[in-house]
C-alpha cells in the first residue's frame, strides 16, 4: 500500500465518523475488486490500515465463474473469508460501529432502499439475503425476487455476510460514496 493510498484510506475513515461513530470505536470496511481494506480504532485512538485479500471480483482461486456462483464456488469462497478473518476477531475493537464502503456495495444499498447516502442494514437481513442467493445458486436460475445475481453482488454479499458473522457485528452501516477513487480497481 502506498502512502496515497493510506492517507486517502483515512480521509475515508474521518468521514466515516460522521455518519455517527463520532465517539465510539469504528470500523471501516473498503470492499474493493480484488482487495479490501480495513481501518479501525477505538475512539480518539490512531487509526490502522490492514489490507484483505479478496474483494467483491476475486475472493477464491479459481474465482466465481458463473452467475450466479455454484454452491461449490460459494463454499470456496467463504473458507477463504473465514481463514483471513478470524484472527482479526482478536485485533479489532469492540463493540464498534461497522461502515461499509465501495462501489460493490452501491447495489446493495439501493437494494435496502439508501441510494448515495448512508444505509443501515441488520446481519438477519444480510443473513436473509444471502439465503436467497444461495437458493437461487443450487437452483441454477434467479427466480422473482430480483435480488442481483451476479457474481460481484455475490462476492460483496458474501464478504460482508462473513464480516458481521465471525467479527460479531449486529448493523452496518452502507456507505458506497466513501471509497476512495484510487482503491476502485484493486
Amino acid at each position: 500500500m502506498t502512502m496515497q493510498t493510506d492517507a486517502n484510506m483515512i480521509r475515508a475513515y474521518q468521514q466515516a465518523r460522521s455518519l455517527g461513530a463520532a465517539d465510539a470505536a469504528l470500523v471501516l470496511l473498503c470492499i474493493g475488486e480484488t482487495e479490501s481494506v480495513l481501518v479501525s480504532s477505538d475512539a480518539g485512538a490512531s487509526p490502522g490500515v490492514r489490507i484483505l485479500p479478496f474483494g467483491a471480483g476475486a475472493i477464491a482461486s479459481p474465482p466465481f465463474r458463473h452467475d450466479p456462483p455454484t454452491p461449490f464456488e460459494l463454499e470456496n469462497a467463504i473458507a477463504v473469508i473465514e481463514d483471513e478473518l478470524m484472527p482479526l476477531a482478536k485485533t479489532l475493537p469492540s463493540p464498534a460501529a461497522l461502515v461499509v464502503a465501495g462501489e460493490p456495495v452501491r447495489p446493495l444499498a439501493q437494494l435496502i432502499g439508501g441510494l448515495e447516502s448512508a444505509s443501515s442494514v441488520t446481519r438477519e437481513a444480510i443473513e436473509n439475503l444471502f439465503q436467497e442467493l444461495a437458493t437461487i445458486s443450487a437452483s441454477g436460475h434467479a427466480g422473482s425476487s430480483g435480488m442481483p445475481t451476479a457474481r460481484h453482488f455475490a462476492g460483496m454479499l458474501l464478504i460482508l455476510r462473513e464480516f458481521m458473522h465471525h467479527l460479531g457485528f449486529a448493523t452496518a452501516n452502507l456507505a458506497p460514496a466513501l471509497y476512495p477513487s484510487d482503491l476502485a480497481t484493486r
